[in-house]
């Protein structure tokens, strides 16, 4: 991951679409916990952002 660029951005602009998809459910920026395994993105935990 630290020297792949390309799936570094993909990766992370992936967990930036679920951020806004929780944020968009919820009504408001979230805390969100999870994690990535085969290429999928579990959401853990979510949480209102204080």
């Amino acid at each position: 991951m630290i020297f792949d660029k390309g799936f570094q951005v993909s990766l992370f602009s992936r967990i930036a679409d679920v951020g806004k998809i929780l944020e968009g459910l919820y009504g408001c920026p979230q805390d969100i916990e999870g994690v990535v395994k085969d290429g999928l993105i579990y959401v853990v935990q979510s949480r209102p952002q204080i």
